[in-house]
């Protein structure tokens, strides 16, 4: 029974240093974001969902980067059409042959 007592104290200790540590990471979050916005850098978000803090030349470069690689990515939007259709129209002759083969077996017999 006392050795019970005693992890259930070691949880409870636990979890209040969790809370400590939550709330000093909080505090230092803070702080990091205040000073990045005082020196005036600038908060960019990439492709995976990643926070990074930039100057604002290298912040300016990869939005300037990502609105190029945004128009090339749509210039190609219209390859993935043909290729749905020609899919679409592939899909078409096969299930043609397959009911012309199904007619001639059925006359053959």
């Amino acid at each position: 029974m006392e050795r019970r007592r005693a992890r259930a104290k070691e949880r409870q200790t636990k979890g209040e240093n969790s809370g400590q540590e939550a709330t000093i990471n909080d505090i230092q979050d803070r702080v990091r974001q205040q000073f990045y916005e005082n020196n005036d850098y600038k908060r960019y978000v990439d492709s995976r969902g990643n926070a990074h803090w930039l100057i604002a030349e290298e912040y300016d470069w990869r939005m300037k980067h990502r609105k190029r690689s945004q128009k090339h990515r749509s210039s190609y939007s219209g390859i993935g059409k043909r290729q749905t259709r020609m899919r679409a129209v592939n899909i078409a002759v096969v299930v043609v042959a397959i009911l012309a083969g199904l007619m001639v077996l059925h006359e053959s017999m």
